[in-house]
């Protein structure tokens, strides 16, 4: 299920990240802010790949747990590299998730809230800044 969803990330692919979210789930940000339903979560989502695309990202499951027959939660570290013009962003941090299993069987996202452990931002070589530094591979 993450590999799909990374790839709807990189890919800038809103029907694809749509189809892993519950038509009522809950997109908690970092910032606390939170975006309900499916249909706003994937314009939000549109919306960060315009401003700054997705590169990479990489998640490691850390906890899966259930608590109904149609109710589990996971617990992962994720790595998320975002680009501009002028630089990356690369982020880490950990993430729970609440799945829900909906009546064809499938598991969709019900709850998704993120935690950002560090930000970092690396500046391309040529750019702008002062501190223009060459971006190693970090996921």
């Amino acid at each position: 299920m993450y590999r799909n969803l990374a790839n709807a990330h990189v890919a800038a692919d809103g029907a694809a990240a749509g189809r892993m979210f519950d038509a009522r789930a809950r997109l908690v940000n970092p910032d606390g802010s939170v975006i309900r339903g499916r249909g706003a979560i994937v314009r939000s989502l549109k919306a960060l790949w315009r401003r700054t695309p997705v590169r990479a990202v990489a998640f490691k499951i850390l906890e899966i747990g259930r608590v109904w027959d149609s109710t589990s939660y996971d617990i992962a570290r994720y790595s998320l590299r975002l680009a501009s013009r002028e630089c990356e962003l690369v982020e880490h941090g950990t993430h729970l998730v609440i799945w829900r299993k909906g009546k064809d069987g499938s598991w969709r996202i019900f709850l998704d809230m993120a935690i950002i452990g560090s930000l970092k931002k690396l500046w391309h070589a040529g750019s702008s800044s002062k501190k223009a530094t060459k971006s190693a591979k970090l996921i």
